[in-house]
């Protein structure tokens, strides 16, 4: 009798534990998928991104305003990029809606690295920034962690940038996780200084900037409010890139 009831007490106990251990599994493959999907990814068909430049010697804030929109894939080593546009637009004082100067010219590819939360680029262009030309570099990374140091070719060397808080905020109307130290970055979106933008302004002796560019203006679809016409006639080519693949560079 001690030999059959402690079998039918070990049966009993196994049995159930069977539910926890299955509500177990299925709590962490919700917060696994609950995880991966809080990733607000940057390359989105259809996004907008209207950089302000100021030229700080000058007494009107916005000296330039340029675009980048995100329109079509490409194919580069395997992996599907989204191609970035960019056109110069009217400078005007008065914000939205903006007037096109000129027509859209391929500048940049941009991918989602999803699972670890990083955006690669190739810059097709000389952007006059420390990043690399026709070769894919780390454009954002936002796996860091509170105290991590952000290494970044938009970001120069010159002084660290230590992540010092994350915060879920609502930036230019769009709500995601923003990385703060000395500058800030936004996911889904870029940095506080644009999409390609170098993080950095130089200064005078004065300690008053040179000049800065800014994010001013985002919206994640397309049309959007932004600019005076919602028609966008533009034509692009898929770019034509060698070697493809290619390990270190391209063109």
């Amino acid at each position: 009798m001690g030999f059959i009831y402690s079998y039918t007490l070990q049966y009993q106990t196994h049995r159930n534990m069977k539910p926890k251990y299955l509500l177990l599994t299925l709590t962490i493959l919700l917060l696994q998928h609950i995880n991966a999907q809080e990733y607000n990814p940057t390359a989105v068909e259809g996004a907008h991104w209207v950089i302000q430049f100021d030229e700080m010697a000058t007494i009107q804030p916005v000296d330039g305003l340029w675009e980048y929109f995100a329109s079509g894939d490409t194919i580069v080593n395997a992996l599907t990029y989204k191609k970035i546009l960019k056109r110069d637009l009217v400078v005007t004082q008065n914000g939205p809606p903006f007037e096109a100067e000129e027509e859209y010219e391929l500048f940049g590819l941009i991918r989602d690295d999803t699972l670890n939360k990083k955006v690669y680029a190739i810059n097709l262009q000389e952007n006059y920034n420390y990043c690399p030309v026709n070769e894919e570099y780390l454009l954002f990374d936002f796996s860091l962690n509170v105290g991590d140091t952000i290494s970044l070719c938009i970001h120069p060397d010159f002084f660290d940038f230590v992540i010092q808080n994350i915060t879920t905020s609502t930036i230019l109307g769009f709500t995601t996780q923003v990385f703060e130290g000395e500058e800030s970055l936004y996911e889904g979106m870029g940095s506080n200084y644009g999409l390609f933008e170098d993080m950095f302004a130089p200064f005078k002796k004065n300690s008053r900037y040179v000049y800065s560019t800014f994010l001013y203006y985002y919206c994640r679809e397309t049309p959007c409010n932004l600019f005076v016409s919602t028609e966008y006639h533009f034509e692009t080519k898929s770019p034509k890139i060698f070697p493809n693949p290619f390990s270190y560079s391209t063109t």
